[in-house]
């Protein structure tokens, strides 16, 4: 039997929880998370095509967490009362978001009121991203909203679990370097997100990365990431990161992939709301975990 591509459970999934849905004055709000480079732009943007032409069409827009990136000038903020911390040297982490933003547009979105995003240039500034004059409008009326992003769904860990796991970090372990300080700063910012933006979600789906021969899940990153930062660049006149700096770009994310990504196939955070998908290096859905 030929495999389904994520779209297709995706799609299936949206319609099974818009039926379930209580309130359908509003639109279903449904958190998605998977690595970089994933396919997780690409599969929003094919999921909100096909349901838009489909004979029971459902009306979909997109919000990344890319949308809710600090501006330029506020992450270098971040980046200089922070000199010793590696990993806010540039966008990514949370921490280098705008939170009262996003809370703000999901309350919006869930009181089903038009809203516009901004829209981040990651090519800007040599590759280290800023923020574009111009807003963007999402759809109106919608039947769901996607909200995706690398660490979305990523769970905080208090500072003496950090601490413990530091302790145990081997010295090939990426966040062997990083200091109690820093790891507990990046947990910080993630109980914001677990107390202002997981409430207002209605559903969550997660990209699950499987490398083959036991190598680590997060070895698939760094080819994925690269892949798209060639295609942008492919796309812009070859503004952006070169290899290197994507090898380094990379790096500043694997610490929190490996201390706070959360495995929804196990402990759900939205139990009987989240599809688990297990990924190969091709990107194409291997397994399914549905209805946990």
């Amino acid at each position: 039997m030929a495999l389904r591509g994520k779209e297709d459970w995706l799609i299936d999934f949206l319609r099974r929880e818009r039926q379930a849905q209580h309130d359908t004055s509003r639109p279903l709000i449904v958190g998605l998370q998977g690595p970089q480079g994933s396919g997780k732009s690409y599969t929003c943007a094919r999921v909100a095509e096909q349901l838009a032409n489909d004979p029971q069409p459902l009306r979909v827009a997109v919000l990344s967490l890319d949308d809710l990136y600090l501006p330029h000038t506020e992450m270098r903020a971040v980046a200089e009362a922070h000199p010793h911390f590696p990993l806010l040297q540039g966008r990514g982490q949370p921490g280098t978001h705008d939170v009262a933003l996003g809370a703000h547009l999901l309350q919006a979105l869930r009181r089903n009121e038009r809203v516009s995003v901004p829209v981040y240039d990651k090519s800007a500034h040599g590759g280290e991203g800023d923020r574009e004059p111009m807003l963007r409008a999402l759809p109106y009326p919608v039947d769901v909203v996607l909200f995706e992003g690398w660490c979305l769904g990523f769970q905080s860990r208090a500072r003496d679990d950090l601490a413990r796991a530091l302790a145990d970090a081997g010295p090939h372990t990426s966040y062997a370097s990083c200091s109690i300080d820093e790891l507990a700063w990046i947990s910080a910012e993630l109980h914001r997100w677990e107390t202002d933006w997981y409430p207002l979600l209605d559903a969550f789906v997660q990209f699950v990365p499987h490398a083959e021969g036991g190598a680590s899940p997060w070895s698939l990153v760094y080819p994925w990431r690269l892949e798209a930062e060639h295609a942008m660049k492919a796309r812009n006149g070859g503004h952006g990161m070169s290899d290197e700096q994507v090898w380094a770009f990379v790096q500043r994310y694997l610490p929190s992939y490996e201390l706070f990504s959360h495995d929804m196939r196990t402990a759900p955070v939205w139990p009987g709301h989240c599809l688990c998908l297990v990924i190969g290096a091709d990107r194409r859905a291997q397994r399914c975990f549905p209805g946990l």
